[in-house]
C-alpha cells in the first residue's frame, strides 16, 4: 500500500494538478482544432474563389445559355464536395499505408531488441529500490 505522502506531495494535491494539467491540455486541444478549423475554411473558400474566377467564361456561357444562378453555384459545390471527399479518401489511405508502415518497423525493432537481450546480451537488472521487501 501506498503511504499517503509521497516526495511531499499529498494525494489531493496530486489530484488537484492532475485535473488541472487536464484542463490546460483540453483548452489548448480546443484552441488548436479552431484555429485549424478556421485555416481549413479560409482553403476551401480560397479554392472555390479561384475556380470560378477562373471560369468566368464557362459560368458566362451557361448563363447565356439558360442555366440560372443558383444551378451554377450548385455545379461549383458538387464539384467542391467530390474533390474534399475525393482527397479525403486519398489522405486517409495514404496514412493508412504510412501508419501501417511505420507500426511494423518499430514492432521490428522491439522484437530484436528484445531477442538481442533474451539471448545473452547484457540486461539491465531492476533496481534494489524496485524491489519489494520479503
Amino acid at each position: 500500500m501506498l503511504p499517503m505522502k509521497i516526495a511531499g506531495i499529498r494525494r489531493s494535491e496530486r489530484k488537484q494538478r492532475a485535473l488541472a494539467a487536464r484542463e490546460q491540455l483540453e483548452m489548448a486541444d480546443k484552441a488548436t482544432s479552431k484555429a485549424l478549423n478556421l485555416s481549413g475554411g479560409f482553403g476551401i473558400v480560397n479554392t472555390l474563389f479561384m475556380s470560378v474566377q477562373e471560369r468566368t467564361r464557362e459560368i458566362g456561357l451557361m448563363k447565356a445559355m439558360g442555366m440560372g444562378s443558383r444551378k451554377v453555384f450548385g455545379l461549383f459545390s458538387l464539384e467542391a464536395v467530390f474533390i474534399g471527399f475525393l482527397g479525403s479518401a486519398i489522405g486517409v489511405g495514404i496514412g493508412v499505408i504510412v501508419g501501417t508502415a511505420i507500426s511494423s518497423l518499430l514492432a521490428g525493432a522491439i522484437a530484436a531488441v528484445r531477442i538481442g537481450t533474451s539471448r545473452g546480451k547484457k540486461r539491465i537488472a531492476p533496481s534494489s529500490s524496485t524491489k519489494s521487501p520479503r
